[in-house]
């Protein structure tokens, strides 16, 4: 076969593709916060904005639940604020009043009230309905942690005050003046840590790095923080730096199941399988219904030819979470592994049921589809996975592929072209545009593609021995054969 058929692994982006008639609706919000005379004014102040936002989403929930109902969506309170809290925005500043509270001659309260007003992209709901199920839970989980680390500060601040108001010394005040302010610092690094959260969500991973920096300086014992900075280097393709910051959120909570499968996805990425797996199972042991944990040791297992194992666990996948259309498209590729061709066709059309806008079930789709000289049916799966990832190298090499398959060489060059442009040390692109060439009796431009696929990978034999058919078919003889033989060296066989 004249083709390898090139494998592709790509990481979703969880990002909100908002539709032009999207309507925007408006909520107020006002919310109190109070301080005592060793409180610092400023936080109070915060704190009274954080309430209002809270009341304004409220108001929104409310509302857009009886809207979701009129678009025969049953969502849960817990899904409602995930989705305002991904399509809001504020409007205009924050109105401030105060109020001074005198308990005697030597001590006061201020009292901080706050207005607000938010916006809320009411496509919202249907862009959930769509969503894929991993990005809801990712969503979920996300919110969930941002609300319980908002009530412990509330709890914490309660209890610091309750403590100043039973103070009977100057040292005991003194005291809680300092936890005041490590409080205050933590509540900022959560600030960071959300807005952080927020940059992430829209792919701006470089841009999230730095909003967790300052979250985990203000905050170092935040394990959320070292969680999402080490997803956002995975993004970035900074394996080492993610290992790291997951090791320190395991660190600060030994049993976080999702920093072990973190983990697992980073070593998986490294070909360190043995220790991949050794991370899923300690995932499992944690939490023994962990989807996206069986879903990676399945991966581990088919990257390590374990196909019968890897099924296994894409089915306990699928049997927790019948909708996961992730674990369909890896469980079709244990099966196409095992050429059980039709049954992975099944699993790669499923997933792209669930979810239309699964990249990597249309780009194994077209591979089939090639396979079986479906030419058509395989560009269009092509199309659409590059509509959804316009800068895959892989995709580009397999479409160009089945364009040289169609004897369309010029756009079988383009694509080839576009692969070197996106991946300048790709070397199955230089090779295929190189062939390419040569079928064209472009035997010069052949040459040069040659050349660069023996400098990125010396010892590849093929190149040599088509780099020499080329010299051949322009009459010299002694670089020919210098090829020739250095392929033959290299194990060459016609």
């Amino acid at each position: 076969m004249r083709r390898l058929f090139t494998a592709i692994i790509l990481t979703g982006i969880f990002l909100f593709a908002s539709t032009v008639h999207a309507e925007i609706k408006i909520y107020d919000g006002y919310g109190e916060s109070f301080t005592s005379p060793i409180e610092n004014p400023d936080f109070a102040k915060l704190r009274a904005k954080d309430a209002a936002l809270q009341d304004a989403k409220n108001k929104a929930s409310i509302d857009l639940m009886s809207m979701s109902l009129s678009r025969n969506a049953t969502l849960t309170a817990e899904e409602m604020f995930a989705i305002i809290n991904n399509n809001i925005k504020e409007v205009g500043g924050t109105d401030y009043e105060t109020e001074i509270i005198e308990h005697s001659e030597k001590t006061s309260v201020i009292i901080f009230k706050a207005r607000v007003k938010i916006s809320v992209d009411t496509d919202g709901i249907s862009n959930w309905i769509e969503m894929a199920q991993e990005n809801k839970e990712a969503l979920l989980r996300r919110n969930k942690i941002e609300q319980t680390l908002t009530a412990e500060d509330r709890q914490k601040v309660e209890e610091l005050r309750r403590r100043a108001q039973n103070a009977t010394t100057q040292e005991e005040l003194a005291q809680i003046k300092t936890e005041f302010e490590q409080i205050n610092n933590n509540y900022l690094g959560v600030q960071k840590y959300i807005a952080a959260n927020e940059i992430y969500s829209q792919g701006k991973f470089t841009e999230s790095v730095k909003l967790y920096d300052e979250a985990i300086q203000l905050h170092p014992n935040l394990e959320y923080a070292y969680n999402n900075r080490g997803n956002a280097y995975f993004n970035l393709r900074n394996y080492n730096a993610a290992i790291a910051d997951y090791n320190k959120a395991l660190n600060l909570n030994p049993n976080d199941s999702l920093a072990y499968n973190n983990r697992g996805n980073a070593y998986t990425v490294f070909k360190n399988y043995k220790a991949a797996l050794a991370d899923y199972d300690k995932a499992l042991a944690i939490n023994p219904n962990y989807v996206y944990a069986y879903n990676g040791r399945g991966n581990a297992y088919v990257y390590l030819g374990n196909y019968e194992q890897a099924i296994q666990n894409f089915n306990k996948a699928l049997e927790l979470a019948p909708n996961y259309a992730n674990a369909y498209v890896n469980r079709g590729n244990a099966y196409y592994a095992l050429k059980n061709y039709d049954t992975a066709l099944a699993d790669y059309n499923r997933s792209i049921e669930l979810n239309p806008r699964n990249v990597n079930a249309y780009y194994k789709r077209g591979i089939i589809n090639r396979q079986r000289k479906n030419y058509d049916a395989a560009l269009v799966d092509y199309a659409k996975a590059l509509e959804l990832a316009p800068n895959s190298d892989a995709i580009y090499i397999n479409r160009g592929n089945v364009y040289y398959d169609l004897a369309k060489y010029d756009e079988a060059l383009s694509d080839y072209s576009k692969v070197v442009e996106l991946n300048p040390k790709s070397v199955d692109g230089y090779f295929y545009r190189a062939d390419t060439y040569r079928k064209q009796k472009i035997y010069e431009a052949a040459i040069t593609d040659y050349s660069k696929v023996i400098e990125l990978a010396p010892n590849y034999a093929n190149a040599y021995h088509f780099r020499g058919l080329c010299y051949q078919q322009l009459g010299d003889a002694a670089k020919a054969q210098a090829d020739f033989t250095k392929a033959k060296e290299l194990g060459y066989k016609n």
